[in-house]
């Protein structure tokens, strides 16, 4: 048998065209899942479990996806009569533009074909966008307390108006977080500052602190890593 990923779309479109062999007593038929998958970034496996509807064997010969980026793969090749197997379909990934999925497979057996459809909705897109807050504590310095400003853009017309109630701030003993007022604009963006005081080499967590800044459409979660030992100046001079 073989599972055919990658094998070109005109040998997925003349197995999908195929008629059942066995009209009117063919063993399978269309079998459809809708699921929510929680992650843009994570393959997504569902099984279907499919039953021989025959007197006789059914043999699975090939199995034909409609996209590259998905296998399916039996627990067996042959189906007894009346006796059912589990096909697993995985998708490996999604779309980058897209809220939704939906793929096919085709499974091509003796007795005709299977259809299967796995579709359903992704995570929204993250419109929202920050830099990178990496705060670096001169060696001498881990204990002095040090402030920590970043950006946080959101587009225009998000329909978003961040204030410091949206911020929360874990991983961080003793550390404040706050909006500063001085939002700026630009054709595309609104940029809200947002500043942490309090920060020390011992405040955050072994692995960092997580700014969460919730919106009604999403939420984020923008990493606060410092790091400590280097030589150099203290924050805020110059060598």
């Amino acid at each position: 048998m073989g599972i055919l990923t990658a094998g070109g779309y005109a040998a997925f479109i003349a197995a999908t065209n195929r008629r059942p062999s066995e009209i009117g007593q063919a063993p399978f038929g269309r079998e459809a899942a809708w699921v929510e998958h929680a992650s843009r970034t994570e393959p997504l496996m569902h099984e279907f479990v499919v039953r021989n509807r025959l007197t006789r064997p059914v043999s699975i010969r090939r199995i034909a996806t409609s996209c590259k980026c998905t296998t399916a793969v039996p627990a067996n090749r042959e189906i007894g009569p009346g006796d059912q197997t589990r096909i697993a379909v995985t998708i490996r990934s999604f779309s980058p533009n897209n809220d939704g999925f939906n793929e096919r497979v085709v499974v091509t057996t003796d007795a005709g074909d299977l259809i299967l459809t796995l579709s359903g909705i992704l995570p929204p897109i993250s419109r929202l966008r920050a830099q990178p807050s990496l705060l670096t504590i001169a060696r001498g310095y881990e204990a002095d307390v040090h402030e920590l400003r970043l950006d946080i853009m959101a587009p225009k017309n998000y329909g978003v108006k961040l204030v410091t109630s949206d911020l929360d701030l874990i991983g961080c003993r003793g550390c404040r977080s706050s909006m500063i007022s001085d939002t700026t604009t630009s054709a595309r963006y609104d940029v809200y500052h947002v500043q942490i005081e309090g920060v020390t080499s011992g405040s955050l967590a072994p692995d960092g602190g997580i700014l969460r800044i919730r919106s009604p459409h999403e939420t984020m979660a923008v990493p606060i890593i410092a790091t400590g030992g280097r030589s150099g100046p203290k924050l805020g001079e110059s060598r």
